[in-house]
């Protein structure tokens, strides 16, 4: 069980330096990291659990659910002022693709992922990529009413008229996503190829590597 409202201290996990003080999440993206070579998928959970705040590593498992999924990565991180969401972000990790992967991938993986985050700042689609995104979700046979109680919090229930809100809180039936704060996300991607065009998908961009 994680200490959510343990109080945060200026810490530096293992084998990684931070390039400036952490300057407040509501003002910059998280801070650039400098991974090393030979750290370990502990010390990798190590980073993102002191980032968090948590006094220790975040679990194997919601790492993996993090790099997998990176709209739930970026609630997580910019959740840091809030203990209460991290914990039900913690309780409810979304589900990943069952693969098998050696320690050695995933700590590849982990560690190309904290320096993603680290460097995108989580950069937010501009206008046209949202409404062109949008466009494209709301037309979608996957969007769905959500069932689950945290898909249910994570966005406002009633559609707005407006680009970004016409979705609600409804989710993608695929990845299980909450699609507004989804394609907000200009590093995540659409997982429904679209059939005409091998390697699109529905959002007119590249499908992710599997």
């Amino acid at each position: 069980m994680c200490n959510c409202n343990k109080s945060k201290k200026s810490i530096t996990a293992p084998a990684v330096r931070r390039s400036q003080p952490r300057p407040e999440y509501a003002n910059a993206g998280p801070p650039e990291l400098t991974i090393e070579e030979g750290e370990t998928l502990d010390e990798k959970c190590r980073t993102m659990g002191e980032y968090l705040g948590l006094g220790g590593p975040v679990p194997v498992q919601i790492m993996i659910a993090a790099i997998e999924n990176p709209s739930y990565a970026y609630r997580l991180l910019d959740s840091t002022n809030s203990p209460d969401e991290i914990r039900r972000l913690l309780d409810n990790p979304p589900p990943v693709r069952q693969r098998s992967h050696t320690n050695m991938e995933l700590v590849a993986k982990a560690g190309r992922a904290l320096v993603r985050w680290g460097l995108s700042g989580f950069s937010s689609a501009g206008e046209d990529m949202l409404l062109r995104r949008e466009t494209a979700c709301l037309a979608c046979p996957h969007l769905a009413a959500p069932k689950k109680v945290l898909q249910k919090l994570s966005a406002s229930a009633k559609p707005v008229n407006e680009t970004g809100k016409r979705t609600g809180n409804k989710i993608c039936t695929i990845c299980g996503c909450v699609v507004k704060n989804k394609m907000r996300l200009a590093t995540d991607t659409c997982p429904d190829e679209v059939p005409e065009t091998p390697g699109v998908n529905r959002w007119g961009e590249g499908l992710a590597a599997g």
